[in-house]
């Protein structure tokens, strides 16, 4: 079958064959995530953050988890890379 009988660019047909890969800062960040991330990222503990944001160090695990997902990461210092690279965060350094 021709693509030009269907109505199709190669290029237009090309887009939708191609897996849809988003960039990271389309996946944005809670508030609490950002701020979870931020903490860790100045060299913070789990415990030291959860106690900054009043809630339990497994809320901090879930948070930075949930973060992880959002940028498809598969450890924390990963994460806090590309959230600096992506201005999620603002670095130290």
């Amino acid at each position: 079958m021709r693509i030009e009988q269907n109505g199709l660019h190669s290029l237009n047909l090309l887009k939708l064959l191609k897996p849809a890969h988003r960039h990271a800062s389309q996946y944005k960040l809670s508030a609490d995530e950002r701020a979870a991330i931020q903490q860790i990222s100045e060299g913070r503990t789990l415990q030291q953050v959860a106690d900054a944001m009043n809630c339990s160090s497994m809320s901090v695990k879930r948070l930075v988890s949930s973060a992880r997902e959002k940028y498809r990461v598969a450890t924390t210092n990963a994460l806090i890379a590309k959230a600096v690279e992506s201005g999620e965060i603002r670095s130290k350094i």
